[in-house]
């Protein structure tokens, strides 16, 4: 009875662990959207393997759950002070079969936002990109092994050669040359 009451604790342990696998399965990438929630839960668990034998089983768990926090919870207390800034993105998974960039266009230009990214960028829909320059002059385009491509956009002058793109991971990013009351980003 007590290795089932185990194996049942160690359910939400595994979905935790999994959830830093992203770049493994896709699967991981679904899982960290649960990571906090799972931390939690994995932190009760964890709690009772301690007072479980084998003792080394909670331990292990204690270490992965307070891991787990870690990655969730430092972001947010790292860049408390730059939640509070005025800048807004707008983040659009576009499907790589869209009919029209119209309506996607217009809600765009209607929120107004300082950053655009999109994803699903393909060869049918990538004229939006063209179609927004006057308004985000700062753009990458980069193709993707999978599905479409990604897309980055900002309102703000892009620093001369820092657009870069990974193809095999679908990853587009921009240094933007952003005057703010502390520093220039």
């Amino acid at each position: 009875m007590r290795h089932v009451i185990s194996l049942i604790f160690l359910i939400p342990l595994v979905l935790l662990l999994g959830s830093h696998f992203g770049a493994v399965h896709p699967l991981g990438d679904s899982l960290a959207v649960f990571r906090g929630p799972l931390a939690v839960v994995g932190g009760i668990s964890a709690l009772i393997l301690v007072r479980l034998k084998p003792k080394g089983a909670g331990v292990v768990a204690a270490v992965l759950v307070v891991w787990s926090a870690y990655t969730v919870l430092a972001p947010k207390l790292a860049f408390s002070s730059a939640l509070d800034a005025p800048y807004a993105l707008y983040q659009k998974n576009m499907r790589f079969d869209m009919a029209s960039t119209v309506p996607l266009q217009g809600d765009i230009l209607e929120h107004n936002p300082d950053f655009v990214t999109l994803q699903e960028v393909s060869a049918n829909n990538l004229p939006i990109l063209a179609s927004l320059k006057e308004q985000y002059p700062a753009q990458v385009f980069c193709s993707f092994a999978g599905v479409g491509g990604v897309a980055v956009a900002a309102r703000w002058p892009m620093v001369a050669g820092s657009g870069r793109c990974e193809e095999a991971s679908g990853m587009a990013a921009i240094f933007l040359a952003i005057a703010m009351p502390w520093y220039v980003v």
